[in-house]
């Protein structure tokens, strides 16, 4: 798991997510901060948000929900997938927890796409 964070820090970015998680400034030199951008993971929580083709999100959250499920426990995030739009080719997918944890989940969806996609959108 240690390197599947180390794997999610690394991106630089997600090609399908928009907005900002909002953690530029953070001063991560205090030792008593722990976590990825100095943060405490269970210091703070944000939300982030995906929008994800109406065509892949099958690919995420797979059969019976097991996918969704399995990246939900790996990264420790909340995540909602909400309801087809009529009229819409997309739908919104909400992650919400630590910096870390929405990291790691953006990480697992976006490898869940690559591999879907035949590559496409991967660094």
């Amino acid at each position: 798991l240690t390197k599947l964070h180390q794997l999610a820090m690394q991106q630089s970015h997600f090609p399908m997510s928009h907005g900002n998680t909002g953690f530029s400034g953070i001063d991560s030199s205090s030792p008593e901060v722990k976590g990825y951008w100095g943060l405490d993971a269970s210091a703070q929580t944000t939300s982030h948000e995906l929008t994800i083709p109406n065509d892949l999100i099958g690919c995420i959250i797979g059969r019976q929900g097991a996918k969704i499920n399995e990246i939900r426990q790996m990264s420790g995030a909340q995540i909602k997938i909400a309801n087809p739009v009529e009229g819409s080719t997309d739908r919104q997918v909400t992650i919400t927890g630590s910096a870390a944890s929405i990291s790691l989940a953006q990480y697992l969806i976006n490898v869940r796409l690559s591999s879907e996609t035949g590559g496409m959108g991967s660094s």
